[in-house]
């Protein structure tokens, strides 16, 4: 099961990577980061497998038919990246490994630290109880167990009459199903192991992108930076006020990942869109960041426009149109997660599961 789970992991970085070039490609960057990249991909990928499987489970079609079709639309779309791509892999790789020959002792100073907390949540990791750590697990459990997506309520194990309007839209629970069905994985494991590890490295990629941003890739106080937050976030580990608690104890979760992986992500795009406020491909990165955030955390929408008004005052200071346009894109995927919701109370969505 533990050698499952680390091939997993390694496939699952593999596969946001490859998003991530996409993303990049498709936006016609040259100078490209792949720890960037593979951030983008992470929300990438949430947000491809929900266009994915939100027909599969409106129609109620069962877990393993839509798990066969998934891996069939999987390897096609990697296969299709990786064809018309391959040049600017091999490139990034290339270029990449330079960095790191280059950069060793920085490499290997952050890369000690990263494996230190994946080494210390694996086997020192307490996972609470609560709600939220009982939902994660058990709704991909359910959809196993039920062979079904979103019909049964976790916690007690009702059969459902119509799909749970917090948790419709929220299609990261179903990813594990249909993963744990393919691979024969636990939905503990793949939640608690492969999710919590990817999650962790992930949050140090985001502080790193962010540092870079911030100072303007000069390395030494890139790594100042990265190192201090890390200390910062060990100190307050075992508050439960504050996000870092949550990414040693219950890293897997919704609310983890909005508050560890997207807030730092939104804030480093700020950034650059504030040195620059034609860089189309940090937007276009922010706004697959926002819309891939409804996939795993339904919360984000009530949070996310408080957080973007935090922009506003750059348009204000910079005296540019321009950034005003970049505010209002990024408020489109806000704007279409509550409109969703007035529809659902006002009734013009039905979610009644149609058997």
């Amino acid at each position: 099961m533990l050698i499952k789970a680390i091939l997993v992991f390694i496939l699952y970085l593999i596969e946001y990577y490859i998003y991530g070039i996409a993303v990049a490609r498709l936006c016609r960057r040259r100078d490209i980061s792949m720890v960037n990249c593979i951030i983008t991909g992470f929300w990438t990928q949430g947000l491809v497998f929900f266009v994915f499987i939100m027909p599969f489970k409106l129609a109620v079609k069962e877990v393993g038919f839509t798990s066969k079709i998934w891996l069939g639309v999987w390897i096609a779309l990697m296969a299709i990246i990786i064809v018309t791509c391959h040049r600017v892999i091999k490139d990034n790789v290339k270029k990449t490994w330079g960095w790191i020959c280059d950069n060793i002792y920085i490499f290997i100073a952050i890369g000690l630290v990263m494996v230190a907390e994946l080494l210390y949540e694996g086997f020192f990791g307490n996972y609470t109880d609560g709600n939220g750590a009982a939902y994660f697990v058990g709704a991909a459990a359910s959809d196993l167990f039920s062979n079904h997506f979103g019909t049964v309520m976790p916690e007690t194990g009702y059969t459902l009459d119509t799909f749970d309007t917090q948790y419709f839209l929220q299609t990261y629970v179903h990813h594990t199903a249909v993963v744990c069905k393919l691979t024969g994985l636990a939905a503990a494991a793949e939640m608690r192991t492969v999710m919590s590890g990817i999650v962790i490295l992930l949050s140090g990629f985001t502080i790193y992108e962010l540092s870079r941003a911030i100072f303007k890739n000069k390395l030494k106080k890139v790594l100042l930076f990265w190192m201090i937050y890390q200390v910062v976030i060990l100190i307050f580990a075992n508050s439960v006020y504050i996000p870092a608690y949550y990414l040693f104890y219950r890293a897997f979760e919704g609310k983890t990942i909005f508050g560890m992986l997207l807030i730092p992500y939104v804030l480093a795009c700020f950034w650059r869109l504030y040195d620059d406020e034609r860089d189309v491909y940090t937007l276009v990165c922010l706004v697959l960041a926002l819309l891939g955030s409804f996939t795993f955390c339904m919360s984000t929408m009530y949070v996310l426009p408080f957080l973007l008004l935090g922009f506003l005052p750059v348009a204000v200071v910079q005296h540019r149109l321009r950034q005003l346009i970049n505010w209002c894109v990024m408020m489109v995927p806000s704007a279409m997660s509550i409109l969703y919701y007035l529809l659902v109370m006002k009734g013009v969505i039905d979610l009644t599961i149609k058997w």
